[in-house]
C-alpha cells in the first residue's frame, strides 16, 4: 500500500503508548466548545470487511490540547459491524464519559486492515460533546 500513515502516537486499550501503520487515518482538527462538556461520543458508517477494523482516539483539554498530549482509546459503544458487501455501511459507535468537564476535543479515526486488498471505508462521521 502506498497511502499507509506511519508512526502516530496512541494509547492502546491498556493505554500502553503505541505508534503503528495503519491504511488511513483521520484526525480532527481541535474543536472549541462553548459550555463545558463530560461526554463525548462518536459516531461512523463504516463498511468494515472481514479482516479490517476501525478505532477511534480522543484528546480534551481545557483551553487548548498541547501538540505533544498522547492520544486515548475511545472506548467501543457496542460492537463492530462487519460485512463483505462493499455498498453497506453499518453505523459503528464510540462514547465515554469523563469524571472531569473539558471544553476542547480532538478525534483521530483508525483504519485497520490486515490484508491490503480489504480496506476499511467511512462515510457521515459525527463527534458529539455532551453535559450529562
Amino acid at each position: 500500500m502506498s497511502n499507509v500513515i506511519n508512526n502516530t502516537p496512541y494509547a492502546n486499550s491498556s493505554d500502553v503508548v503505541q505508534a503503528k501503520s495503519s491504511p488511513a487515518r483521520y484526525i480532527q482538527k481541535q474543536v472549541s466548545l462553548i459550555n463545558p462538556a463530560n461526554e463525548l461520543k462518536v459516531i461512523i458508517d463504516g463498511n468494515l470487511p472481514p479482516g479490517t477494523s476501525i478505532n477511534a482516539y480522543y484528546k480534551v483539554g481545557q483551553s487548548s490540547i498541547a501538540e505533544q498530549a498522547e492520544w486515548k482509546r475511545l472506548p467501543l459503544d457496542g460492537a463492530l459491524q462487519y460485512t463483505s458487501d462493499p455498498t453497506k455501511f453499518f453505523t459503528q459507535r464510540f462514547a465515554k464519559e469523563f469524571t472531569s468537564e473539558f471544553q476542547v476535543f480532538a478525534v483521530m479515526i483508525d483504519l485497520v486492515s490486515s490484508d491490503k486488498t480489504r480496506v476499511p471505508r467511512m462515510k457521515d462521521y459525527r463527534a458529539l460533546a455532551l453535559n450529562v
